[in-house]
């Protein structure tokens, strides 16, 4: 999928007109157009801005993965469960069985 395809499924996700998502950027409609046709390309600064509105990586709009927000490693997860209270690891365990059940729709 290209850098297009990408920003424009994520527009829509997001459920923004190509002038409303040019305005939280900062940039004009047209060039939104041009970025979702593959016309026209952002620079390093408009990528990064493009990224962090949607919280996905550079490696994702680019087409380098199909990861599109990266997880917390399991190492890093079960390093700190140890720390956790009985309380946390309950509401832990509520937030995962939530995620799932909405997955599941």
């Amino acid at each position: 999928m290209s850098f297009g395809s990408r920003l424009k499924n994520l527009r829509i996700e997001k459920h923004l007109s190509q002038a409303v998502l040019a305005q939280k950027l900062g940039i004009s409609t047209n060039a939104i157009s041009q970025y979702e046709t593959n016309k026209r390309f952002p620079d390093q600064q408009g990528l990064i801005g493009i990224c962090k509105y949607f919280s996905v990586t550079s490696d994702y709009l680019l087409g380098l993965s199909d990861i599109l927000r990266p997880s917390i490693s399991l190492t890093k997860l079960s390093e700190n469960c140890n720390t956790y209270s009985d309380t946390q690891i309950a509401a832990i365990n509520e937030l995962i069985t939530a995620f799932n059940n909405k997955l599941e729709k």
